[in-house]
């Protein structure tokens, strides 16, 4: 790679880092957050209490909460009509 090349990468890089900072604080670490978060028995009221339950909530959800599926539904079928 020549010092031109290596100069132009550099600039691009520093370009670029607003916005892979801006995506990885505001967009892929509350992402993986959310994901932890759903494998505990969670309650903002009592964060101390949390305990590790797994994929029990996501099993509880999919398989046991009509209203997920039901709401899932209306949603796909919203955006369908709207385009």
């Amino acid at each position: 790679m020549s010092p031109a090349q290596r100069r132009e990468a550099r600039w691009g890089l520093i370009f670029i880092s607003p916005w892979l900072i801006g995506f990885t604080l505001f967009y892929l670490m509350p992402m993986i957050a959310s994901l932890i978060f759903s494998t505990y028995d969670f309650t903002l009221s009592a964060p101390e209490d949390a305990h590790f339950v797994g994929l029990d909530n996501w099993n509880r959800m999919l398989f046991h909460d009509s209203n997920v599926w039901e709401g899932l539904r209306i949603t796909f079928t919203f955006g369908t009509i709207s385009l």
